[in-house]
């Protein structure tokens, strides 16, 4: 399972800082605990819906749940890192870390091929 950004509760108000993220992280860990797949959490560290205290304590949240998780906090990307999986530049910096995820789980990935002129990391 690959999950981009995954949460709620985005507060503008508050960049980063989720409303109910207590109440998310109690959801993540009863996903936890009848999740069979392999996940990968992506989020960057400037994410100004769920900033990184968020997404770590639902990650560990995830983790304490019993699911085989692993969690990515990438480098801050442009004004708001929760467009970088939207963003065509922000694709040479998910995309080396999934298909380690996927190689490292045997799951077949064959990545689309590079627009013309198009360089690849």
């Amino acid at each position: 399972m690959l999950a981009f950004a995954a949460g709620r509760g985005g507060d503008p108000a508050h960049p980063g800082v989720p409303c109910a993220g207590e109440r998310l992280a109690v959801v993540f860990e009863e996903v936890g605990r009848t999740l069979k797949a392999p996940v990968l959490l992506y989020y960057a560290q400037n994410d100004r819906f769920f900033g990184p205290a968020a997404s770590g304590a639902w990650f560990a949240r995830l983790k304490a749940g019993g699911a085989r998780a692993e969690y990515v906090l990438q480098p801050p990307f442009g004004a708001d890192g929760h467009y970088v999986f939207t963003d065509p530049a922000g694709a040479a910096l998910w995309l080396p870390a999934v298909e380690r995820f996927l190689d490292r789980h045997a799951i077949p990935f064959r990545a689309a091929p590079a627009a013309p002129g198009a360089a690849r990391a």
